[in-house]
């Protein structure tokens, strides 16, 4: 049994979250004013496979990733319906809008890229991971959609 050390992530949490290969099933812009939403399953560990024969297996839970005080967002897609992340990049920019610092963000997907800048983001684990064969939850093991998050 795999559990996380907390449900709750920020920006300042970064170095130590990865991203790659976790599926979006939905997005939006809120539920704050300038904040973009995305319903991910979010993969927190992968397991070697029990035998030479076996899968690779994955600890996933459904989560929510908000980015803050968005702006300057771009995106490149080849228009499938389907979204996986490959990375997240960020750079510390200088921007005069907001107080504290500002990132310049680079989501990655298999699908395109989106550019954005923003003030920083908070996850949301929505429910403990649970061991799967694939890095996706399907829509009964995670609850449907969901972009909810609480505030810091």
């Amino acid at each position: 049994m795999y559990r996380p050390e907390k449900r709750f992530f920020t920006e300042q949490d970064f170095e130590d979250m990865g991203w790659r290969g976790n599926p979006i099933h939905a997005i939006a812009f809120g539920p704050g004013t300038d904040e973009l939403s995305l319903d991910i399953d979010y993969v927190f560990k992968c397991e070697p496979p029990a035998t030479k024969a076996g899968h690779q297996t994955f600890w996933v839970s459904p989560a929510t990733l908000v980015f803050e005080n968005v702006g300057d967002l771009t995106m490149k897609s080849n228009a499938r319906a389907a979204l996986t992340i490959l990375g997240l990049e960020r750079k510390e920019i200088k921007e005069t809008r907001f107080p504290g610092k500002v990132w310049r963000w680079r989501l990655v997907c298999s699908e395109g890229e989106w550019g954005f800048c923003a003030t920083g983001y908070r996850q949301f684990i929505r429910r403990p991971p649970e061991l799967v064969g694939t890095a996706r939850l399907a829509p009964m093991e995670r609850g449907g959609y969901d972009l909810s998050c609480p505030n810091r």
